[in-house]
């Protein structure tokens, strides 16, 4: 259930979970654009020392490298004081997490006034983010030897799950313009915004 804000004046602060390639990232741009909203990438909070973690090793080149798709490896702490930062700045009134393990985090979950899953089947999930990162110009073999080895577990160990913490599940099938809409209309529904999305 959402959590009630009563008379605070620290902003608004939304989870936005569900797997990689859902839909997220435009979810939250055009979230970002309705609520005036700042939105605060998960993948921007990982660890960087190279120590804290957890680690993947390649089995072909023996290369080691964070698992991007391991809750362990997202420097919760440093997110956290991101959050407090941006209370304490007075100007933010609505913040966006958003990441594929946002709702995976109990000390993120602990913040959220309320929490949004992007729902699309997993199968989905790979083609969309395949298609994207080729599109980037990386090795369509590299990415799905990633998704093998680390996408695919994460997904069903870590992400999947974490539907259950959701207020509001949304289906990754619709539009963006579609997805943003019901997004508005159920944040509306549960008391969390004022805004009402135009009609059609």
């Amino acid at each position: 259930m959402p959590r009630r804000r009563g008379a605070s004046t620290a902003p608004r602060v939304l989870g936005l979970g569900g797997g990689a390639g859902s839909g997220k990232t435009t979810l939250a741009e055009g979230l970002v654009e309705a609520l005036s909203a700042q939105v605060l990438h998960l993948d921007d909070f990982n660890f960087q020392d190279g120590a804290r973690g957890v680690f993947v090793t390649n089995a072909e080149s023996g290369t080691r490298h964070l698992d991007l798709n391991h809750p362990a490896s997202i420097d919760v702490g440093r997110l956290l004081a991101e959050l407090d930062r941006l209370g304490q700045d007075g100007g933010v009134r609505t913040v966006i997490v958003e990441g594929h393990l946002a709702l995976a985090l109990p000390g993120l979950r602990a913040r959220l006034d309320s929490s949004l899953f992007v729902d699309l089947p997993i199968d989905l999930c790979i083609v969309r983010k395949l298609v994207r990162k080729v599109g980037q110009g990386a090795d369509a073999a590299v990415v799905a030897r990633n998704y093998r080895q680390s996408g695919r577990p994460g997904h069903l160990l870590f992400v999947a799950p974490s539907r259950r913490h959701a207020d509001i599940v949304l289906d990754g099938l619709l539009e963006p313009q579609e997805l943003v809409q019901a997004a508005l209309q159920q944040l509306a529904a549960l008391g969390l915004i004022s805004v009402t999305p135009p009609p059609g």
